[in-house]
């Protein structure tokens, strides 16, 4: 129970700072790759179609600390309907469903289901919360390795350093937005968000493996880590198959809230202290 209520405690946290068929073909990440080559890689990811099929992907989740703390896997299933939402549900032990997050156009819904606790959150609220600008798309991207902007925003906006691209927007005193592409893939080998004038990142997304299958290439493993954390943490997914899914509208559809406490702000932030610092 306690290595749950770590695991649980480490998705919550996440999610307030985002704010994850068979393989064909599985591709290992480099970081370095000549510029022009990466220039290439990086104009085609800019461009790249949106999904656009209901998905099942079943896989492992596990935490970890800076402190090598780590909890057991368990079993994670996200299900995913392009613009309408996405589920991932935790699982302990086989059958037994412990925790959902529930990512919709509107809101965020956690769901403790052992403790009968629920968190709900509009996007406006929690980007007022943390400092940085979050949407539905934005969510749906990080998961499945998209770009993070609309197509206005293009390549020329876009400053190449350090061997990564760099945007710096202008939401709550600038924020700068980087990708490391994969050296083979139009695809990033990682993902950091930081602040403008701080070096110290609020998130960084590691896509260590992806997936080539029927609906392109997909993310395998990926790694979401609150770098600015007092006890950085990191959660790591990893989705061992992919389907098409006829009842993942089914699963994207919250609960009824009438038999769970629901959580503030605040009382979540208690929540998670217990676990993280």
């Amino acid at each position: 129970m306690k290595y749950f209520r770590q695991q649980l405690a480490s998705l919550l946290l996440i999610i307030l700072f985002v704010t994850s068929c068979g393989i064909t073909k599985q591709y290992s990440v480099a970081e370095k790759a000549s510029v022009s080559a990466e220039n290439e890689r990086f104009a085609l990811f800019l461009t790249e179609k949106e999904q656009n099929t209901p998905l099942q992907f079943n896989g492992s989740l596990v935490a970890q600390t800076s402190e090598n703390e780590q909890t057991p896997h368990v079993n994670a299933n996200l299900f995913f309907v392009p613009s309408e939402g996405i589920s991932l549900s935790v699982r302990p032990i086989p059958f037994v469903e412990a925790a959902t997050i529930y990512v919709m156009p509107n809101q965020i819904i956690v769901f403790d289901k052992i403790n009968r606790y629920f968190f709900s959150t509009s996007y406006s609220e929690l980007s007022k919360k943390i400092g940085f600008e979050v949407s539905y798309s934005s969510i749906e991207s990080i998961i499945f390795a998209r770009y993070l902007f609309s197509k206005s925003i293009g390549r020329e906006k876009w400053k190449y350093e350090n061997g990564a691209f760099s945007y710096y927007t202008g939401f709550n005193n600038g924020l700068s937005v980087s990708y490391i592409m994969d050296k083979q893939l139009a695809k990033p080998y990682a993902l950091q968000i930081k602040q403008k004038e701080n070096s110290l990142g609020i998130l960084q997304i590691s896509y260590n493996s992806y997936q080539q299958t029927q609906w392109g290439l997909l993310p395998q493993t990926l790694s979401i880590e609150l770098i600015g954390n007092k006890k950085p943490i990191t959660i790591s997914l990893n989705f061992n198959s992919i389907r098409h899914s006829n009842q993942a509208t089914k699963h994207i559809t919250p609960p009824t809230t009438t038999s769970y406490t629901k959580l503030t702000f605040e009382q979540l932030s208690k929540y998670i202290n217990q676990f993280t610092y």
